[in-house]
């Protein structure tokens, strides 16, 4: 596709933000990727998404990437105004690169959406992206499958209320130390390392808060 300046580069939308507890941990990843596209072959179509879920315009879009550090608690907060950008379905990009972290942006939605409109992308396919996006079915789906996959304990917020107890002793009988981490986040949010049992109840709080 023929860029502004009238050359011929493949036209990247970077679509980064979103309304998930990893909103700024994706600035911070599409900052990365901004800066490691060669601008000799593509052009960078940033498009971002606020917490509310609008897409802001291209300008803001560019703004939040440059004026962001590569810290998550050191971003650019911004308001988006569209529930999708337009450009996204005119036609106007060659190829999708979603770095969106967690639900809806690693789910397989949003890639479903692309396929949908014939956009290619970045990443997996919804399918298996849907597959691998939550790690208890994931897990289940491995081990069904006869493939080797760590021992691990699941819960939610019912079954910590009902019997934390029980939980703890079986989390503590896989042995320390322990890696507790929410279901379906896509980055290190939530995550935490347990080496002492007195640890691990607060660690469950953590994930379950996500």
């Amino acid at each position: 596709m023929t860029d502004s300046q009238g050359t011929d580069k493949r036209r990247v939308a970077l679509i980064f933000g979103w309304r998930s507890d990893e909103h700024d941990v994706s600035i911070v990843s599409a900052r990365s990727v901004d800066s490691a596209l060669d601008r000799a072959e593509y052009e960078v179509v940033p498009m971002a998404i606020d917490r509310q879920g609008l897409w802001a315009d291209a300008g803001t879009a560019r703004r939040v990437l440059e004026a962001s550090s590569d810290r998550p608690d050191n971003v650019v907060h911004f308001e988006g105004r569209d529930r999708i950008d337009p450009r996204l379905l005119e036609g106007s990009t060659d190829v999708a690169f979603p770095v969106l972290h967690g639900p809806f942006g690693e789910d397989g939605t949003i890639q479903g959406l692309f396929e949908m409109i014939d956009l290619p992308y970045v990443g997996c396919d919804a399918a298996s992206s849907a597959l691998c996006m939550d790690k208890i079915f994931c897990k289940r789906l491995l081990a069904q499958e006869g493939l080797s996959t760590p021992a691990w304990v699941e819960l939610d917020g019912t079954s910590w209320s009902e019997d934390r107890d029980g939980i703890v002793e079986r989390s503590l009988g896989l042995g320390l130390p322990l890696f507790v981490k929410p279901a379906r986040l896509g980055s290190s949010v939530g995550i935490s390392r347990v080496s002492e049992e007195a640890g691990l109840a607060a660690a469950i709080e953590l994930a379950l808060g996500h």
